[in-house]
């Protein structure tokens, strides 16, 4: 029977003395508390920078999704001023149609008041006329009689 020294590699042939086992689990024991203090500092060391990690990529995800909101709501806001530019200019559009339609009112207005003076005018010139033709109508008939 072989028998190995404790605290050393075991292969899966080696033949172990059972007066040795209790040795060998007490310095498996050691070991395994020595390696799991060490470990365990790595395990929390790692386990840190990988909480910093994703809490670092969830904040860089939280501000991606802020931003795509951001661009919609820009998006959103020139949707809404085009349409605005486009009311405006309908609106100048129309102003400018109904001032056209003012002036030319108000110049049909102009124009159908001095054709209202004028055809006065042409009235008491043709009622003159016709007083004077009426006259000389009379002195002819009445020197005829």
């Amino acid at each position: 029977m072989e028998v190995d020294p404790p605290n050393t590699a075991l292969s899966p042939t080696t033949v172990v003395h059972p007066s040795h086992i209790p040795i060998l689990i007490n310095n498996a024991i050691e070991d395994k508390e020595k390696i799991t203090v060490a470990d365990g500092q790595e395990y929390l060391k790692r386990q840190r920078e990988d909480d910093w990690i994703e809490n670092r990529v969830a904040r860089i995800e939280a501000q991606n999704g802020k931003l795509d909101k951001l661009r919609s709501d820009v998006k959103v806001e020139e949707a809404k001023l085009e349409n605005l530019e486009r009311e405006y200019k309908s609106e100048v559009a129309r102003i400018k149609k109904r001032r056209e339609l003012y002036d030319k009112k108000a110049s049909n207005r102009v124009e159908r008041r001095q054709a209202g003076k004028i055809i006065k005018k042409h009235k008491r010139e043709l009622e003159k006329k016709q007083e004077k033709l009426r006259d000389e109508m009379e002195e002819l008939h009445l020197d005829k009689i």
